[in-house]
């Protein structure tokens, strides 16, 4: 398991720096580029969202199978404000994750989310004060970690398939059986 936390106590992830945007040095490609790699880990990935979310970091977030936030949180994707078009490997991304519905909330109106919205939108799986973050996202990432192992990356990978559409169902079914046939699930049986 892989825990992602941002630095300090007011915001997550602030986006894109503007500046490296207007001077080149960032493009919405490098930056799909570090989205799909971390989207395609194949471990879970538990995000401490410990603060504000805005712009790109919103979409980090979403690469992350389990998003727990901070009371009083925010969520604001500023692009259309901007006059940005958001790269089209992270719109799909929005509609996988949250729905069409939410992603144009989220994308096209630059609508800004409280932390209600985010529970209610499926952005955050968990909504905890400051001082408990830490603790139960590591809580969430051992007992993730504590699962069986083989079974755990399967289903992650089937369930990135089928929101993907892009499930190649010989390759799952063999996932399947592959963990019915493990050690993993003796072990499990056993306990």
């Amino acid at each position: 398991v892989l825990l992602l936390t941002g630095a300090g106590d007011r915001t997550f992830c602030a986006g894109a720096s503007l500046d490296q945007f207007r001077g080149g040095t960032m493009s919405g490609e490098l930056f799909s580029t570090l989205t799909d790699q971390l989207a395609a880990l194949p471990i879970p990935v538990v995000c401490a969202l410990n603060g504000d979310v805005f712009g790109g970091g919103a979409e980090i977030a979403l690469c992350c199978d389990y998003r727990i936030g901070v009371t009083g949180s925010r969520l604001l994707v500023p692009a259309a404000r901007i006059g940005i078009c958001y790269p089209v490997n992270g719109i799909r991304r929005f509609v996988e994750r949250l729905g069409h519905a939410n992603a144009t909330r989220l994308l096209v109106a630059s609508e800004e989310l409280d932390t209600d919205a985010l529970l209610q939108t499926g952005f955050l799986h968990r909504v905890v004060e400051g001082e408990q973050l830490a603790e139960q996202a590591e809580a969430m990432a051992r007992h993730i970690a504590g699962l069986g192992p083989l079974a755990v990356r399967a289903m992650k990978r089937i369930l990135d398939g089928v929101s993907g559409n892009s499930l190649d169902s010989g390759a799952a079914e063999e996932l399947v059986l592959r963990c019915s046939q493990s050690r993993d699930l003796q072990e499990g049986l056993a306990a």
